[in-house]
């Protein structure tokens, strides 16, 4: 009897065996011809068992070969009844290649898959063509899955499968960013999204979902904060705002360049009774009134930084006032002009800078008592020099 080349499963002697040939087209039409192809899966790693069934019974296998084997074992009338080693079961378990033998041998075939290769692309680098394999259990889902890449890719919105973690992607995307931004806003970018890394950063980009964003909005309002307070106390709805923000705009990035197909980040909001509650349980600071600003002015008349100070009372930001120089001071024609900053960035380091926006560059009038304030500070400085 004719067999396929054998390589039976280990510990086995009843294993199916697998045909040298390349697997077998899975339908005559040309096109499913050279696109889906049926594959079988590897065998089951159990221990062989005595086979089950009846001395009469017959081999159900459609491969005729198996029948006729089954057949030829049975004794014939009149003669003694052949012993049945176990030599024969894998020559008839050979033939069995589709379905569980019933007699010979009590193992389950091994499973039918359905395969197909796609053009994906080409690789920007080298300038090859990407292909994707794709494998199920059914012909159905390869058809669907075959229609939706390749539907996809002609209309431009397919997304190659990738193992880009959020975290990996949140160091690209910030990276990139930085040439863009100033060195401060880059640190305050990283404090911001050092709250979504701890959580989030271990997922794969392509399986973060909706509900993964929408728990860690929750965890951070509940139980987020890690500094600048009590360490397991939830953060503030403007904090996880920015958060919310910066993943989102992330994540925007992500879907123009094709890692991913939405922006899971986009829909996630803060619930409107958060921040009813934080709003009423936090404390409404009013502006001064002219009494208290006279009060201020009385208080500090005394303070070495009293020009300084009176400067705070002009609407200017307080990174203004830090990087302000006497270049910028005009006391003969009582005017001064904004166009530095320096602030202190993680309590380390000192940044200046230009201004935030062209609208905070200009020319502010003096009042005279500021004036007056500033002369005084002026020669007080001059003074401290001479002394050295």
């Amino acid at each position: 009897m004719a067999h396929h080349a054998t390589n039976a499963h280990v510990g086995h002697p009843c294993a199916h065996s697998a045909p040298t040939r390349s697997p077998r087209y899975l339908l005559r039409g040309s096109h499913e011809q050279r696109v889906f192809r049926q594959v079988r899966g590897s065998l089951p790693d159990v221990p062989w068992q005595p086979p089950r069934g009846s001395p009469g019974a017959r081999c159900r296998c459609r491969v005729a070969a198996a029948t006729r084997a089954a057949e030829a074992a049975e004794p014939r009338p009149g003669t003694a009844p052949r012993p049945r080693s176990t030599e024969i079961w894998p020559r008839l378990a050979v033939a069995c290649c589709t379905s569980t033998h019933p007699y010979y041998c009590n193992l389950p075939c091994r499973p039918v898959h359905y395969r197909f290769v796609v053009d994906v692309g080409s690789d920007p680098a080298t300038g090859k063509r990407k292909q994707l394999t794709r494998t199920f259990g059914t012909l159905r889902e390869a058809k669907v899955e075959y229609a939706r890449i390749t539907n996809r890719r002609y209309e431009g919105r397919f997304v190659e499968p990738n193992k880009i973690t959020v975290n990996e992607w949140l160091d690209q995307w910030l990276y990139r960013k930085a040439e863009d931004l100033e060195e401060s806003t880059v640190y305050s970018y990283t404090m911001t999204l050092g709250r979504v890394w701890g959580k989030l950063g271990h997922v794969r980009l392509q399986e973060l979902t909706e509900g993964h964003v929408e728990a860690w909005m929750r965890w951070a309002l509940r139980e987020g904060r890690v500094r600048g307070g009590e360490t397991g106390t939830g953060l503030g709805v403007t904090s996880v705002e920015m958060s919310l923000a910066r993943l989102e705009e992330a994540l925007k990035r992500a879907v123009a360049r094709r890692l991913v197909a939405v922006n899971v980040a986009q829909e996630v909001v803060i619930p409107r009774k958060v921040r009813k509650a934080e709003r009423s349980a936090k404390a409404v600071v009013q502006p001064w009134n002219v009494g208290e600003v006279h009060a201020f002015v009385r208080a500090v008349e005394d303070d070495r930084l009293y020009g300084p100070l009176l400067l705070s009372l002009m609407i200017l930001r307080p990174a203004e006032i830090c990087g302000m120089r006497w270049a910028d001071v005009d006391l003969g024609r009582a005017a001064l002009a904004v166009s530095n900053t320096r602030t202190l960035m993680g309590n380390r380091t000192v940044v200046e800078k230009d201004t935030k926006s062209l609208a905070a560059e200009g020319q502010l009038p003096l009042p005279d008592l500021v004036r007056e304030a500033l002369t005084c500070f002026r020669d007080m400085q001059v003074a401290e020099k001479t002394r050295g």
